[in-house]
């Protein structure tokens, strides 16, 4: 399962020295911040990964915490995302990706206020 929204777009095809893989998410809204979850639940502890995104490392442990999520993540200004999955000890496997957009907070913010007036004009 991978969900990009309803104008991105992710990239599976770009390995590296067979260790890991390069998610790139295209076509995105840099005003916005993006949370990534993956990983996979699997019948044995041998798959665990390591999700990368800048500084930001989180490990899955398939026994243990199958998914992880980088959470707050920018694009690089054009609209693209990159996240690198390194393998564990063993194989490089996963099987969901999900890319969330976090609205920004002035919408939210908006949207909250929108909703209380409602409820103070019934009233």
């Amino acid at each position: 399962m991978t969900s990009v929204g309803n104008s991105g777009r992710a990239d599976f095809g770009t390995l590296n020295n067979a260790s890991n893989i390069v998610l790139t998410f295209t076509g995105l809204d840099d005003s916005l911040s993006y949370d990534v979850t993956g990983g996979g639940n699997f019948t044995n502890n041998n798959f665990d990964t390591v999700w990368t995104f800048g500084a930001t490392t989180a490990t899955t442990n398939n026994g243990v915490a199958p998914f992880v999520t980088l959470a707050g993540l920018s694009t690089d200004g054009s609209g693209n995302l990159s996240v690198i999955v390194t393998r564990g000890a063993n194989q490089l496997l996963f099987s969901a990706v999900s890319l969330t957009a976090i609205p920004e907070p002035s919408s939210s913010l908006l949207m909250g206020l929108g909703l209380l007036a409602g409820f103070a004009r019934r009233r």
